[in-house]
């Protein structure tokens, strides 16, 4: 007979291999739920991942586990759902406070801010709570790669700890290659791609980080190669085909790329939020402009009221200078964008601006250019395509206006004062004219078309050609001919030549009236170039001075 003291003795074991089995379901039941959602969002299939674990917790709301952190991670991911991903990582420490998993998530929204000192603290205590757990170190190493503003060196020190914590899991050596790559150190990101590889066989996301590494060099071929291969034994991984479709984009392949966006589409999705993720692929990574077009329209046939669409929409009608339709397209994004009290990217601007400009609404085109300057000052270049617009324009007087506030603002380059002195040249406003072109040449002083338009702007001052004001400018060129290649290769640049001769033959027989001598240079120039028009009228005046002279003499 089994004693009481043993019977209970046996009670308690039985209980502990009860709950220990209950805990291995937990463990069970939480890990297949995450394991999927997480390969749907490594197929960019955010729907699908969502709902994954929105049934999950819905299941299990005082499970926080990693459900939640997963389930903001793929709104986050998503880019335009940060909102969504934040009160996720809440809910999850509104749940438990300890929870590690969404400390790092709220950790990684710091980073967006450009708070590294308050990320690092969140950090601290994911790291504690975790007990130095190597999948904390593994979230916290890729939270600095992915947040808006990225530090690889942080990145590399987190997933070095989480590598060294598990030294068999091949997706820590994946996450620190991707580390090593944003360093631009590819030999070590290879290495570890290969040291993955070596662990896990059958992880297609190596083969194609590899492929990244080679798409970075001259290598596409391998790139290729590498992402064909990828395709070939993982035929569900959509990674593979969208990179594939970027570098067949490349090379201008286009007759493969519509098959390979077809079966991306099909793992990513085909729900409307997957459809609108695949709009923006289109015109941003694939540009597919038709594609967009097509696609883009689609989806506002089904949600009207989606404004982004008319992002995508602008920027392909852009690309193929559908300038009315872009206009119209963009129109409707930035209205979308100011309802919403948002700001757009300089792009939008950029293509807003362009395509307005080719409507004629160089007011709006102006005004558009203005709004990047102000959203991002260091955008200096904009002066510059204020400046052209105006110049192409024919508006002259806006076009120097434009040129003289940037020279104004310490800005100016030799390029600008180029623009300059040719809007000043269009106006007739010779002096300063001469004077921009000048400083051109007191910027770069061997630069040839300076002096040959100070040269021109000299012979419209001298109405009676009797002055000889461009002597000193054409003097230059035949001196910087003797050292400039492009002069016997170029042209334009023979003509400038075939002017200054001409131009000191007319001015050497004016002065000396040498006619052997002023004969001479003047049949250099048409030597030069046989139809240059300076030349042969040079020719001819010195033709009727011969003569008349000849009839002097002979009375």
């Amino acid at each position: 007979m089994v004693s009481q003291k043993m019977a209970q003795k046996m009670k308690k074991i039985s209980a502990l291999i009860v709950l220990s089995f209950l805990a291995l379901q937990v463990v069970f039941s939480q890990s297949v739920p995450i394991k999927e959602a997480k390969m749907h969002l490594d197929n960019e299939n955010y729907t699908a991942a969502q709902k994954t674990l929105t049934d999950y917790i819905a299941k299990n709301p005082k499970d926080i586990g990693e459900a939640y952190y997963y389930l903001g991670e793929s709104y986050y991911i998503e880019g335009e759902k940060v909102d969504l991903a934040r009160e996720q990582w809440n809910k999850g420490i509104a749940l438990d406070s300890r929870s590690a998993y969404n400390r790092v998530g709220i950790g990684k929204l710091l980073l967006d801010d450009n708070k590294p000192a308050e990320a690092a603290k969140e950090f601290a205590l994911a790291i504690r709570y975790s007990k130095e757990s190597p999948a904390i170190y593994s979230v916290i190493g890729t939270s600095y790669l992915n947040t808006k503003n990225p530090k690889p060196d942080q990145a590399v020190i987190y997933l070095n700890k989480a590598r060294d914590g598990d030294p068999k899991s091949s997706q820590y050596l994946v996450q620190l290659g991707d580390a090593y790559g944003a360093q631009n150190e590819s030999g070590k990101a290879m290495t570890n791609y290969e040291f993955a590889s070596e662990k896990d066989k059958n992880n297609p996301e190596v083969i194609v980080k590899m492929a990244r590494i080679w798409a970075r060099t001259t290598q596409k071929e391998q790139a290729v190669a590498k992402l064909e291969e990828a395709i070939s034994k993982f035929p569900s991984y959509a990674p593979a085909y969208k990179d594939l479709v970027e570098l067949y984009v490349q090379q201008g392949k286009s007759s493969k790329v519509t098959p390979l966006l077809q079966k991306y589409v099909q793992l990513a999705g085909t729900d409307l939020p997957a459809r609108k993720r695949y709009v923006k692929y289109l015109a941003f990574q694939a540009k597919d402009y038709d594609l967009t077009i097509a696609e883009g329209n689609r989806v506002l046939q089904e949600d009207p009221s989606d404004y982004t669409m008319y992002r995508w929409l602008g920027w392909a009608y852009a690309e193929k200078k559908q300038y009315q339709e872009a206009y119209d397209a963009l129109t409707k994004y930035l209205d979308g964008v100011n309802a919403k009290g948002g700001t757009a990217s300089a792009t939008e601007y950029n293509y807003y601006a362009t395509a307005a400009s080719n409507i004629g609404k160089q007011d709006v085109a102006v005004a558009t250019y203005r709004r990047i300057l102000e959203t991002d000052s260091t955008r200096t270049d904009v002066y510059d395509l204020i400046g052209k617009l105006y110049f192409d324009s024919k508006m002259y007087t806006e076009a120097a206006a434009s040129y003289e506030e940037k020279i104004g603002k310490g800005l100016g380059k030799a390029a600008d004062y180029v623009t300059l002195g040719r809007s000043y040249e269009k106006l007739k406003n010779y002096t300063k004219a001469d004077s921009a072109f000048a400083k051109v040449n007191e910027l770069s002083p061997t630069y040839v078309y300076a002096y040959n338009m100070r040269a021109r702007i000299a012979l419209d001052v001298d109405s009676t050609g009797t002055l000889f004001l461009a002597k000193p400018q054409y003097e230059k060129i035949i001196e910087l001919s003797n050292t400039d290649e492009k002069f016997k290769t170029d042209k334009t640049y023979k003509s400038y030549l075939a002017d200054a001769y001409a131009y000191m033959g007319a001015y050497t027989f004016n002065s000396t009236q040498n006619t052997t001598e002023a004969l001479a240079l003047i049949d250099k120039a048409l030597g030069i170039e046989p139809e240059n028009t300076l030349a042969k009228y040079y020719k001819e005046q010195l033709a009727k001075a011969a003569a008349t002279n000849t009839k002097g003499n002979r009375k």
